[in-house]
């Protein structure tokens, strides 16, 4: 019985630092379209915005900070199937008045990246009429405006 102890403390140890599971490592990502032979795939994410929520408890009265905390970031995967490189451009701000895209990348020949919590865009939906934020995860979508081009 001495030795058992030992041995399940071991197993259980190893099961609480060992390997996660594949869908934390490898998020499932969705194709949203491909462009000039760029396929654009989407992950939806928190980006861990709950959690800093939760850890300061002093913001839950805090509307704007329980509004932060809802909001969805949208992670971009940019896979170029091109024998060439090309530049993307789109929108991190999902709103129907920004015009302009206000980030880029240039991404090589058959290459693949993949956009990080910091440069993704945000969707924040809204029931207000008129304030320019979608009121549909569709909607938000159509604000990313990708463009490509070549070099």
């Amino acid at each position: 019985m001495r030795r058992i102890i030992p041995l399940l403390s071991f197993i259980t140890v190893i099961m609480w630092i060992g390997p996660r599971p594949v869908e934390a490592q490898n998020p499932e990502w969705n194709l949203l379209e491909e462009i000039n032979g760029v396929k654009i795939s989407i992950y939806e994410s928190d980006c861990d915005r709950a959690l800093d929520v939760v850890s300061d408890p002093t913001v839950l009265s805090d509307e704007n900070a329980l509004a932060e905390a809802s909001k969805k970031t949208i992670l971009l995967r940019f896979e170029n199937t091109n024998n060439y490189q090309v530049d993307i451009s789109w929108n991190n701000i999902l709103r129907s008045d920004q015009n302009s895209p206000d980030s880029f990348l240039s991404l090589n020949e058959l290459g693949t990246i993949n956009t990080e919590c910091i440069d993704s865009p945000v969707i924040q939906l809204t029931n207000e009429p008129n304030d320019g934020y979608p009121v549909s995860a569709t909607e938000a979508l159509s604000f990313l405006n990708i463009t490509i081009s070549s070099n």
